[in-house]
């Protein structure tokens, strides 16, 4: 039991070590994104104007892209081998630099 307790400090401190920022998306929605890979970042010190952000169907939150795209939301769908549809969708934002604050 003590030891997953640890596990679950330990990995509670890293998730929480990621970086975080808040935004706001073309209608004036607040919106927060995760820097797991440091696009953001990145971007920020190149000075570039603007960065695409993808939410997936069971995030609260966005994650920013490499690639650049624009705003929409995509919906798919799969048929699994037992015969089940699946479906999720993409929320793709595109954000201004100017808009994001460092949490």
């Amino acid at each position: 039991m003590k030891k997953l307790l640890i596990l679950a400090l330990a990995i509670g401190l890293f998730a929480s070590c990621t970086p975080e920022y808040a935004a706001k998306d073309k209608d004036g929605a607040p919106i927060i994104i995760k820097d797991f890979d440091g696009i953001m970042k990145d971007a920020i010190v190149l000075g570039l104007d603007s960065i695409t952000v993808v939410k997936y169907k069971r995030d609260e939150f966005y994650r920013p892209l490499s690639q650049m795209g624009e705003n929409e939301t995509t919906f798919h769908f799969d048929t699994l081998t037992n015969g089940k549809i699946v479906s999720w969708s993409n929320r793709y934002r595109v954000i201004h630099l100017t808009n994001v604050v460092r949490r």
